[in-house]
This record gives structure tokens, sequence and C-alpha cells, in this order.
């Protein structure tokens, strides 16, 4: 099994200057209709937890950023191909647990005097998603060819699978790199000339997540 360190602990990370083990730190702002309703705080990690090979997504986040009445914690692990290994979703007193074992997916569910597992079917390029945790979108952005490439994206929460291509493209002058979902997800993911996420947006819900400077 699985064993993450307190989420609080890795996300001060996120605060402190970047160092070989992390890749990426900083805070997002979620906006609707061009009015921010949260933030997200997020460290990118060149390891797994262990020191194991690969790398680890961290988020943590608030809604509104002041005085949040929604707060989520998810932690993403990654083999160093990027392919899916495990992922924790804290919403309160709940937990999700989500781990991959040969060709399924152990989902176990823990609440308030209560604990659920169910086990879903894996397919070959898999990356763990959730709701309002925006910088696990690092994982399909590094997963994307200019060719396009078919991803499925598990929302552990949920149990949801959904199923949509993301493209590379770069070259386009002062758009940068951008990574575009086609599918089930549609939406745009913009990048820096150092790879980290800058920018994402999707336009079906009017959802824009803008990388605060720091």
């Amino acid at each position: 099994m699985i064993l993450f360190l307190p989420l609080a602990a890795l996300l001060t990370i996120a605060a402190a200057p970047l160092t070989a083990q992390n890749r990426d730190a900083g805070t997002l702002s979620i906006r609707s209709a061009g009015r921010e309703i949260g933030r997200e705080e997020f460290v990118v990690q060149n390891t797994r937890q262990g020191g194991a090979s690969g790398t680890t997504i961290v988020s943590r986040t608030r809604s509104p950023s002041v005085t949040p009445q929604f707060t989520q914690e998810a932690v993403l692990e990654r083999r160093p191909d990027g392919s899916f290994v495990a992922m924790q979703v804290t919403r309160g007193p709940g937990r999700v647990l989500a781990e991959l074992a040969r060709n399924t997916v152990r989902v176990r569910t823990t609440s308030v005097g209560s604990e659920a597992i169910r086990e879903l079917a894996a397919p070959a390029l898999l990356v763990g998603l959730a709701d309002s945790a925006f910088a696990l979108y690092t994982a399909v952005a590094d997963l994307a060819t200019p060719e396009g490439r078919a991803i499925t994206g598990l929302f552990p929460v949920t149990g949801k699978q959904v199923i949509f291509t993301a493209q590379r493209l770069t070259g386009d002058g002062d758009q940068g790199t951008r990574i575009i979902m086609a599918g089930e997800i549609a939406g745009t993911i913009w990048m820096d000339d150092s790879g980290r996420v800058t920018r994402l947006q999707f336009p079906a819900s009017g959802i824009e997540i803008v990388r605060l400077r720091q």
C-alpha cells in the first residue's frame, strides 16, 4: 500500500525556493467569468514517497481563498514515464485512495465510521484527476504528443472515467506551448519555456485558471 506523508507538510515546500527535488511549485487562481472563486497551492516533486523513482504532484484547493467553505487536498504519484501509480484525495473527514495493481485500480473510500472498496479496470494510459485540482493537469501535459494521444482520466472520488486526447502544439509565436484537450475533457493548457503550466481554460464550464506570480 502507498503511504502518503501529511499533505500539510508536503505543501510547505510550495512556499520555498525550488530545489533539485522540486520541479515546480506555485499558486493558481481559479476564476469563473473573470472572478476569482478559489486558489490552489501545488508542488511537483521529482520523486515519489519513500524516495522511489518518479514524480509526485501535491495540490491543496481552497474556495473561496479567504474563509474557505470548500477545501480539498490531493496527491498524485507517477512512474518516471508519467504513468499512474496512486492517488489520494481528502475532503473534510473523507478520504479516497486509489492504487494501481496490475490491470486494476483499487479505490478505497473512508469516512467517519465507514469504509468502501471498489475495483476498476485500468486502461493502458491513465491519469488521476479530481474536480478543482487543476495542478494535476501537469500529468496530462507530460503525456501529450504532437500527433495527439488518447488518455483515460480517472476521478477516484466518483469513480468516473473519461476519454480524451491531448495534443502538444509548439512554435505558435506568443502562444508558447499549448496542450489541446478534446473529447470528454475539452480545454487548453498553456506552458512556459521551462515546461511549467501557466494557464488552463475550460470553455464549456467558463472556468479559467491563471498562475500567480511569486
